[in-house]
């Protein structure tokens, strides 16, 4: 049964800090936040002018200022396809002075530098299209039968990748699992519309003054509208006016079905934050410890090499054999793994450290739940096995600041 999917923007303050909160709700049980800073400084998503400020030698990555006063981290491996001001060739380095195009992939954070890309990449609810890439790629959780139907019909509409050239850095596309609800008028749009953006963007820009900024992504709650599926969204809400208008506005465009859903809270005696106790979650979201309804609780630990979570009985209390108690346990907090690294936005090499089961049929029933679980998030998870050891192996992408991260 599919979950019932609530977006919910508020602004608010926390730790001293007011951000815009966009945030999903599954079956009324938070499951992502995305704090959107409301400054108008470089932001994830942004394509600029910028000029290369110092290559060191020693170092896999130059230097390049974006702005007069922010200066970021670009490694060697994003520039091969680099988009160059005019009149700079081709290089296999940049170098002090050059001029280029870059994306911003990490917003600066305490003593880390902004990191950049010089491979630009742009979301559409369908299609992603990259610079830097050649062909046709396909979303990893979409089925063989499905690829090959999309193959085919984006082949008859004549969505294609664009070959570089000396004066056209070309681009390949992602197509998403969204794809695969959207109509061909729809593919063709979106592809027609990235096309424009990218000519905008990837060729014109290289004419643009230095520190032009290109392009700025739609705010955090647009992507997160791209990656609503329709049939599931329950309802759209927000106590901001001015928000409920850009949905609106955006929706007729899109997605015309979901202008139904959309829905301003008004209510002054229980502000929304307070309505869907959005600070204790916070809260909970920042500490090492996770209790589980059984009474058994999580460490979650965050290392430099990888994520560490151990899964502990507690308070656990049960009448059944050791081996079903630490079943109900296991499975429990299967589920609430699967919500806490889509919640936390946690990535990289997954460690976790389950609770020793000697039957061999309940551990792969523990691998199958987990893997249902992790299924249910758009950032690609892979629940990978079991070792002797009893230590489940799993990997997620990383696409943003984790929340710790970003608050």
């Amino acid at each position: 049964m599919a979950a019932n999917v609530r977006l919910i923007i508020t602004n608010m303050t926390y730790r001293g800090s007011t951000r815009r909160m966009c945030i999903l709700e599954e079956d009324r049980k938070i499951v992502e936040i995305r704090p959107e800073s409301t400054e108008n400084g470089a932001a994830p998503g942004d394509v600029y002018v910028g000029q290369v400020e110092n290559a060191p030698g020693n170092l896999d990555a130059v230097f390049v200022r974006i702005s007069p006063d922010e200066r970021c981290y670009l490694p060697i491996k994003d520039t091969q396809n680099a988009v160059y001001s005019s009149g700079t060739g081709k290089r296999t380095k940049p170098k002090a002075g050059d001029e280029l195009l870059v994306q911003v992939t990490r917003g600066k954070m305490k003593t880390k530098l902004a990191a950049v890309s010089a491979e630009l990449s742009f979301p559409g609810r369908y299609l992603v299209l990259s610079t830097g890439r050649e062909g046709l790629m396909f979303s990893k959780k979409l089925s063989a039968n499905e690829k090959e139907r999309l193959k085919g019909a984006l082949e008859k509409l004549e969505i294609q990748a664009k070959l570089r050239t000396e004066t056209d850095p070309g681009f390949g596309l992602l197509v998403r699992t969204e794809a695969v609800q959207a109509t061909k008028e729809e593919l063709l749009r979106e592809y027609h519309s990235l096309s424009e953006l990218y000519v905008s963007v990837a060729i014109n820009g290289s004419h643009r003054t230095l520190y032009s900024r290109l392009y700025r992504p739609d705010a955090d709650y647009i992507g997160m509208l791209k990656d609503l599926k329709e049939e599931t969204a329950e309802a759209i809400l927000t106590d901001d006016r001015e928000v409920m208008e850009h949905i609106s506005t955006w929706c007729k465009t899109n997605a015309p079905s979901l202008i139904s859903k959309i829905k301003l809270y008004e209510d002054k005696l229980l502000p929304l934050p307070k309505l869907i106790s959005l600070e204790r979650t916070l809260d909970e979201a920042l500490k090492k410890q996770v209790w589980l309804k059984c009474g058994g609780y999580l460490v979650i630990e965050p290392t430099e090499a990888f994520i560490s979570i151990d899964v502990n009985t507690g308070k656990y209390v049960s009448k059944k054999k050791p081996e079903e108690g630490f079943r109900e346990v296991n499975l429990e907090a299967a589920e609430e793994i699967a919500r806490q690294l889509r919640l936390r936005n946690l990535s990289g090499t997954i460690l976790i450290d389950f609770i020793n089961m000697q039957n061999p049929d309940h551990n792969e029933e523990l691998l199958g739940i987990l893997r249902k679980f992790t299924k249910k998030d758009p950032v690609q998870t892979e629940v990978i096995d079991m070792t002797k050891l009893h230590i489940v192996e799993a990997t997620r992408n990383k696409v943003r600041p984790t929340l710790y991260e970003a608050l």
